[in-house]
């Protein structure tokens, strides 16, 4: 793995040093992705095609943030989100870092896709078609998280009740998240498959 350069300056170079994985299934997007993470000073932008891909390259990339799709064939990112943050609770050495920000990318922004992203533990959600400058910003910001980490059994992921300090563990107890169940994302999947359908029918309209 090459060593980082020496950091520049933040103001004009907001991503300096930070290495990412970025998983996106599909490759044009995934490529303007990389290049404005690249633009922005990222020090080097892995792609992955799905979740499976990711888990396999996390302990080799050590990314500093990630940021992944939704919607993905094999292992989307829901199920990716929940395997990192799960090994918080459960080493696994393929996730060397269960804490790792993570900025979750998709075109379904409903209230419970955003809820349940949420719940999964993630830093961010960016909505497709996203302004480059919000990606990067979104990503900044999650790199640079001030919040405690929390770690528990109904929640795993960025308090969300105000700065106490990074890396913190602190109890979940009344904490308002709490991990979607495998019920709530086969629901939500299915109103996904749904609306792409509905939209595969509309474009051949």
């Amino acid at each position: 793995m090459p060593p980082r350069p020496a950091v520049k300056d933040q103001r004009l170079w907001p991503l300096d040093g930070q290495r990412i994985l970025v998983v996106e299934d599909n490759a044009n997007t995934a490529a303007l992705v990389r290049q404005a993470l690249l633009t922005a000073g990222a020090f080097e932008v892995v792609v992955a095609g799905d979740g499976r891909q990711a888990l396999a390259q996390l302990a080799h990339v050590r990314p500093d943030v990630l940021v992944t799709d939704m919607v993905m064939p094999v292992v989307g990112g829901m199920e990716l989100i929940r395997a990192v943050r799960q090994a918080a609770l459960e080493p696994n050495a393929s996730v060397p870092n269960p804490s790792i920000p993570i900025v979750m990318v998709s075109a379904f922004a409903t209230r419970e896709a955003v809820r349940l992203a949420r719940a999964a533990g993630i830093d961010a959600f960016v909505v497709k078609p996203f302004s480059l400058g919000s990606l990067v910003k979104r990503v900044d910001r999650a790199g640079r998280r001030t919040v405690a980490f929390i770690i528990g059994p109904d929640y795993v992921g960025p308090d969300r009740r105000g700065a106490t300090g990074r890396g913190a563990r602190r109890s979940t107890d009344g904490h308002p998240d709490h991990a979607p169940s495998a019920s709530q994302l086969q629901a939500l999947y299915a109103q996904i498959k749904a609306l792409e359908r509905e939209k595969a029918t509309e474009s051949v309209e």
